[in-house]
């Protein structure tokens, strides 16, 4: 398994996915198999989502961990809040960008994930690291506290708005990465304490599922749209460019132009989630 974790890791250098050596490492370091539903172990460094079990969720393809995990810029010592925490293996490689100095938490809604990151965490050896917990992500852990409490924060779901827990759990210099609008298509929103203000930069267009939650969308208020993390990548796609989809809660971003035409600078808040917008959102 090592030598197809490499030629993973290698593939998503040559596209200019993985752009940090912090990254490329900690991809390295994480067994992808370990977090992967029993039966489909086989499968594990395929670049595409992967089922877990019948939750109806899936593991991230591992270029759009790559994506997250560069955006997001996990520092050694950061205090990180992961929102969904699907089969752990996003918050494995939070706690290896975080180091020992850190710490992780990762918030899932769902009790048989809950049990199963916990798991596979334990058997990768990353159990003293990472704290999994049931509850709704979106008002932030500990819930409804609006204490600066992380310096990263990332969630892996759309929401309407930013959350106001999530927002106000973030320390000063901090990073929260969330997909925000509406069902159908959103903008990868990256938001920044400075100064206690907080600036808002718009860095490319995403299709997630929505985040289920007091402050996000209601159960089943999805408009009938069905998560594209469902399914998996057409292998048709490689030859079109398009990417596969974001794990547990996620679609795909909007990322035809990622690696090899060169990322999509920041829009600037005003030009609106919308503007230079491509016709149509990459689903997974």
């Amino acid at each position: 398994m090592e030598a197809a974790r490499a030629s993973l890791v290698e593939s998503l250098k040559r596209q200019g996915i993985i752009r940090s050596r912090r990254v490329e490492e900690a991809m390295l370091r994480v067994p992808r198999e370990l977090f992967v539903w029993p039966g489909t172990e086989d499968r594990a460094y395929d670049d595409v989502p992967l089922p877990l079990g019948g939750t109806g969720q899936t593991i991230s393809a591992p270029h759009m961990v790559a994506i997250m995990l560069e955006e997001l810029g996990v520092r050694e010592g950061d205090s990180v809040l992961e929102v969904g925490s699907g089969s752990g293996y996003n918050a494995a490689l939070l706690a290896e960008l975080a180091g020992r100095e850190g710490s992780v938490v990762s918030v899932e809604r769902l009790p048989e994930l809950v049990e199963f990151a916990r798991r596979n965490l334990a058997r990768a050896g990353y159990a003293d690291r990472v704290s999994v917990v049931l509850g709704d992500g979106s008002i932030g852990y500990p819930p409804r506290l609006a204490r600066p409490l992380y310096d990263r924060i990332v969630v892996t779901a759309s929401a309407p708005r930013i959350p106001h827990y999530l927002q106000a759990q973030l320390r000063e210099g901090g990073v929260l990465l969330i997909p925000i609008g509406p069902p159908g298509y959103q903008v990868l929103t990256r938001v920044r304490r400075v100064g206690g203000s907080f600036h808002r930069e718009e860095l490319m267009g995403c299709v997630f599922v929505p985040l289920v939650g007091e402050d996000g969308y209601p159960a089943g208020g999805d408009g009938g749209i069905q998560g594209p993390s469902e399914r998996e990548r057409d292998p048709q796609d490689d030859a079109r460019g398009d990417h596969g989809g974001r794990a547990h809660a996620e679609g795909a971003l909007h990322n035809r132009g990622l690696g090899r035409q060169g990322r999509r600078g920041p829009q600037r808040r005003d030009e609106g989630p919308h503007k230079g917008r491509r016709k149509a959102a990459l689903r997974a």
